[in-house]
């Protein structure tokens, strides 16, 4: 929380992202806030890029290593347009942290090779939107995704699966 202009931006932002792992709702995966980093498997944290890209926010996938363990949160995010959707792009953020990717990455991101997991869904929080206010986790993004936890084989079309575990 340090990193954050001011307390209030922190503590702002920390109840955004409260909010968005609420609205996950997961089964077998549960977030819980920890105050000192080294109990954290992973920190959000105020980011001031220096370039001057769109991007309102960041996240990692489960398998970085420790130190990348980072969820991004720029000044943008906290602008007059985009400061109520804090909750929203925290939730795509989180569909990060949970091992999903864009749900355009086949298409757009096919440098980086991704599976599709069971059918596109348009309306997943994992899509890219207009404004990020249309942006929210829906009963299809959490019954998938507990879908993909609950898959017990070693693979998914020919790619390993890699099981973290959040005391790694």
């Amino acid at each position: 929380m340090n990193s954050f202009p001011t307390k209030a931006e922190a503590e702002y932002a920390a109840k955004s992202f409260e909010q968005a792992a609420r609205n996950w709702a997961l089964g077998p995966v549960q977030f819980k806030r920890e105050l000192t980093r080294r109990d954290a498997f992973f920190s959000v944290v105020y980011f001031v890029d220096t370039t001057e890209d769109r991007t309102l926010a960041t996240a990692f996938f489960p398998n970085c290593p420790a130190k990348s363990r980072v969820v991004k949160v720029y000044p943008r995010a906290f602008t007059f347009t985009f400061r109520e959707a804090l909750v929203n792009i925290f939730c795509h953020e989180l569909g990060h942290v949970l091992g999903l990717r864009h749900e355009f990455a086949a298409q757009r991101e096919a440098y980086n090779p991704s599976v599709c997991w069971h059918f596109h869904n348009p309306e997943s929080v994992m899509n890219y939107y207009n404004h990020p206010l249309e942006m929210a986790v829906h009963e299809l993004d959490i019954v998938l995704t507990n879908a993909l936890y609950d898959y017990e084989g070693e693979r998914i079309q020919g790619f390993p699966i890699d099981v973290v575990s959040p005391t790694a």
